[in-house]
């Protein structure tokens, strides 16, 4: 029942894709209106709300290594804490209606991964806390050193106050 046309989701996954992706395998699907996965030709981060699939730039994940995705409606898609090229001002179509999926859709678009966590936040995150829970996430799961070197949070845990 995420409502996630309404108030807009702020969605953070740590996956590690297994082998080389299909073509649009779906790590989050959502009444056929929402997803978001990887497309294996290239290694791209794909986003569709629906309407229109676009591509992040080539390369911008890497198979059998636990990384950080990250939607963030009406901002951007992230890899690690970085921006991917060419996804900007995602807007989400999925409405109330039905589940979400994790890594499974209609037909055989599912992405073979192991998932280790996954955060969801009703509305879109503000920066710092992007980075704060990408901090949490690459602490706590040991990939830190994959967060850009400017990152606030690569070296220490964020806190809560």
């Amino acid at each position: 029942t995420l409502d996630m046309q309404a108030f807009g989701v702020s969605i953070f996954i740590m996956a590690k894709p297994i082998g080389t992706a299909g073509s649009n395998d779906r790590m989050l699907f959502k009444d056929g209106t929402y997803d978001t996965g990887l497309d294996g030709a290239g290694n791209e981060t794909t986003f569709s709300n629906g309407t229109t699939v676009v591509y992040g730039s080539g390369n911008s994940y890497t198979n059998d290594n636990f990384q950080i995705f990250e939607v963030v409606s009406n901002d951007s898609y992230y890899v690690n804490g970085t921006a991917v090229t060419g996804v900007t001002s995602i807007s989400l179509g999925a409405d109330n209606s039905n589940q979400v999926l994790i890594s499974s859709a209609s037909g055989s678009d599912f992405l073979n991964a192991e998932y280790a966590e996954i955060v969801m936040v009703q509305g879109n995150v503000s920066d710092g806390d992007r980075q704060k829970i990408e901090g949490y996430l690459a602490q706590k799961y040991g990939t830190w050193p994959s967060l850009p070197s400017d990152h606030p949070y690569r070296t220490i845990a964020p806190t809560v106050s």
